[in-house]
């Protein structure tokens, strides 16, 4: 008598959660298939977790190098220098405070507190329109000034500005050019080539503007 074969599949066992923690700790239980791509993705999970943590760390350590670099710069105190100035005698009747500005193309700049105190002649001008760090300003007029810095005299015009300059007057650019003037940061000096031998002026940046004997400041 021949035996009939069942072909139904068999099903699984139906058992408690608690057998199946204790035959999974018994080795006991059979692994679960998985597909290829879904393997993946369970391996490919905490390697990419791994790699966060590490760019993590490093943005963390680049952040803290930063702040030394600039801790070590700050101390060297190069984010801030010092301005190079002279002190010219205006019409052989004021002391005047005069930066040597290269950063504008204008010519020079003066204060009308020193346009009144060392009486320079004044003229009206077409309103030309001034643009700077601090927004724009208009010129309205320009003044005629002699300046002996010591021993070098040099006669032009200046625009008439404000008295907010810092200084009495702005030698710019223009100025620069048309006296070959070149600055020397590192020697805290200028350099004037206008004439047959090169004139060196040290900055008096920080040092008080002198005063002529009798001469009574308004």
């Amino acid at each position: 008598m021949s035996r009939l074969h069942n072909t139904e599949k068999r099903r699984a066992k139906w058992v408690s959660g608690k057998e199946i923690q204790r035959r999974r700790e018994r080795g006991l239980c059979a692994a679960r298939r998985t597909s290829p791509t879904r393997a993946a993705k369970a391996l490919s999970a905490p390697i990419a977790l791994l790699l966060e943590d590490d760019h993590q760390q490093e943005q963390d350590v680049s952040y803290q190098q930063v702040i030394k670099d600039w801790e070590e710069f700050k101390k060297n105190r190069y984010m801030d220098g010092k301005a190079i100035s002279v002190h010219a005698l205006v019409n052989q009747t004021t002391y005047a405070s005069c930066m040597i500005d290269s950063g504008s193309l204008a010519n020079a700049m003066v204060s009308p507190s020193l346009v009144k105190k060392a009486g320079l002649q004044c003229i009206d001008i077409v309103p030309r329109r001034l643009l700077g760090i601090n927004g724009e300003g208009w010129i309205y007029q320009v003044a005629k000034y002699t300046a002996d810095i010591e021993g070098f005299k040099d006669t032009g015009w200046v625009y008439v500005a404000t008295d907010s300059m810092g200084y009495d007057i702005l030698f710019r650019r223009a100025w620069m050019d048309r006296l070959r003037v070149t600055i020397a940061p590192a020697k805290r000096s200028i350099y004037i080539h206008s004439t047959r031998q090169r004139i060196r002026i040290l900055s008096k940046e920080g040092e008080p503007v002198p005063t002529l004997r009798g001469h009574i400041s308004l």
